[in-house]
């Protein structure tokens, strides 16, 4: 389907977004904001393109795309929003301000972490082939949400790095 010359990628997104099925959308999750730029024109109008990496977000929508499947918003979900809503309206300059702010936490959430377990919202223990995040990852994401003010000093005291498994 792709021709000499054309990006395999777009050129196949472009192909299904055309077909008559209930698919609305795409999720981008590599990273690469130069695809953004080839596949903006080739998709249908109706498709929605959707960012899956929120280390790019703010820039994949400033390029073109309409929104983020999102980790962070998990954890941050107020935080996200005020991201979006500053974009939406225009205001890089406090959508930045977020997206700053919450750097060091996305980037220990994607080290390997599992932040709810962090913040006392879930059990650490995780199924196989997965494995527990290391004790470093855990200290980074533990530092993330205390720096936003998600984590007292007297919890993360507390806090033992070894969760009670759900099956007990």
């Amino acid at each position: 389907m792709t021709t000499i010359g054309q990006h395999p990628v777009a050129a196949l997104a472009g192909y299904v977004s055309a077909l008559p099925t209930r698919i609305t959308g795409f999720k981008d999750a590599n990273g690469d904001l130069s695809r953004i730029k080839l596949l903006r024109d080739k998709i249908d109008k109706r498709c929605r393109w959707l960012s899956g990496d929120d280390a790019t977000a703010l820039d994949f929508m400033a390029l073109g795309g309409h929104g983020c499947i999102s980790v962070l918003s998990n954890v941050v979900a107020r935080r996200c929003v005020e991201l979006y809503q500053a974009r939406s309206r225009g205001d890089l300059h406090r959508a930045r301000a977020v997206e700053r702010e919450l750097a060091p936490l996305t980037a220990a959430l994607f080290a390997e972490s599992n932040a709810l377990s962090v913040m006392g919202r879930m059990a650490a223990d995780v199924r196989l082939p997965l494995a527990p995040a290391a004790h470093a990852t855990r200290k980074a994401v533990e530092d993330a949400l205390a720096h936003l003010g998600l984590l007292s000093l007297r919890a993360r005291k507390e806090r033992t790095h070894d969760a009670m498994p759900l099956s007990q």
